[in-house]
């Protein structure tokens, strides 16, 4: 038999299936992020002193500006790229509560066509406040296709030097670090709109697989 030495490969664990920015990962995205959004920011303002290209820079401080609710949504809300892409902005509600002392978002229509609350960190709740100075109230927050943000993030990372796990790795981020703080899978497992906590079960085997 000629195939006999052949070994077959090992099916990933659960935990190695999951892919995830870790805590550096993410400072190293939002640093770039907002390096980005600051060459925007001066490359539009030159476009208006020289009377060129004033359009395009628009568009690009616009993509610049977006980037950073993405990441927060994705890595602190725990939204699928999907909800982060449908939310508007009645949907968030920055009134302090003692169940969500930073306020809290409404997904409307989640996996499995589920709705639930979302609580707000207080980073998550910053960021949201100050990208609200630019965006239209009558278009959902990130007012563009899921697609896109997708490609957004891709480029984000390889600018930032970051392995590229898509957006639906910030969700995993943020179910990582939540299983590291609260002990309670039953907290992480409703704020991410899981069924079941067998499923969230899954990054408490990511932290067991890390350490």
């Amino acid at each position: 038999n000629p195939w006999q030495h052949v070994q077959p490969e090992r099916a990933p664990s659960r935990a190695e299936s999951v892919k995830y920015y870790d805590r550096e990962d993410l400072a190293s995205l939002i640093a770039q992020a907002e390096r980005d959004l600051a060459e925007a920011e001066e490359d539009l303002a030159k476009a208006k002193r020289e009377g060129a290209r004033v359009e395009w820079c628009e568009e690009r401080l616009r993509s610049c500006r977006r980037l950073l609710p993405l990441i927060y949504l994705g890595s602190q809300g725990g939204l699928r790229i999907a909800e982060s892409s449908a939310v508007c902005w009645g949907d968030l509600d920055f009134r302090a509560t003692k169940k969500y002392p930073h306020g809290r978002l409404e997904v409307r229509e989640g996996k499995g066509r589920k709705a639930r609350t979302v609580g707000m960190t207080a980073e998550l709740a910053e960021v949201l406040k100050w990208y609200r100075r630019y965006a239209r109230a009558d278009e959902p927050i990130l007012a563009v296709k899921p697609r896109r943000l997708e490609d957004q993030l891709r480029r984000l990372a390889a600018r930032a030097g970051v392995q590229h796990h898509g957006t639906h790795g910030l969700r995993h981020s943020c179910g990582v670090f939540m299983a590291e703080e609260e002990p309670n899978l039953a907290v992480t497992r409703d704020h991410l709109g899981h069924s079941s906590t067998a499923t969230t079960e899954v990054y408490a085997t990511v932290l067991g697989a890390r350490y």
